[in-house]
């Protein structure tokens, strides 16, 4: 009797301690960063207000400290996009290529730079993926048709 309270208490406590432990899918890890960066989230703040070049600065300490963050990359993008600095869009995209499904807007930016600096294939392979999930614009319209000739 007493062995088998013993082993139903060890039984209990196993099973409290493997209840507690979290389970994890298989599958990238989390980032290590749980909450959204305060310097990333004042640098989209100052490319959609137009001031590009302010968000740029801020930017670019981001991704020079964490050289993977992809969403300080991708507004870094379209920060050098709209300031028409079209090396930096260059080197983003190649950074961040491929692109995922969601990142249609960071497509459109890398599109646009492509054109620029005359990759038009290339430009065009991308605005055709990204093209049905694009807020027309006179800027995204303007573009579209200049890169996919429609």
């Amino acid at each position: 009797m007493r062995i088998r309270r013993r082993l139903v208490v060890r039984v209990a406590f196993l099973a409290a301690v493997a209840v507690s432990l979290p389970l994890r899918a298989d599958g990238p890890a989390p980032t290590p960063r749980a909450t959204p960066d305060k310097r990333l989230a004042d640098a989209h703040a100052l490319v959609r207000s137009g001031k590009a070049a302010d968000a740029r600065k801020i930017l670019t300490g981001v991704v020079a400290s964490e050289p993977k963050n992809r969403d300080a990359r991708k507004t870094l993008l379209e920060a050098a996009a709209l300031m028409k600095d079209w090396d930096e869009c260059n080197a983003q995209t190649a950074i961040l290529e491929p692109f995922a499904d969601g990142e249609e807007t960071s497509m459109f930016y890398a599109a646009v730079a492509l054109r620029e600096t005359g990759s038009v294939a290339s430009a065009r392979t991308l605005l055709k993926r990204a093209r049905p999930f694009l807020v027309p614009s006179p800027f995204v319209d303007w573009y579209t048709k200049e890169i996919l000739g429609n």
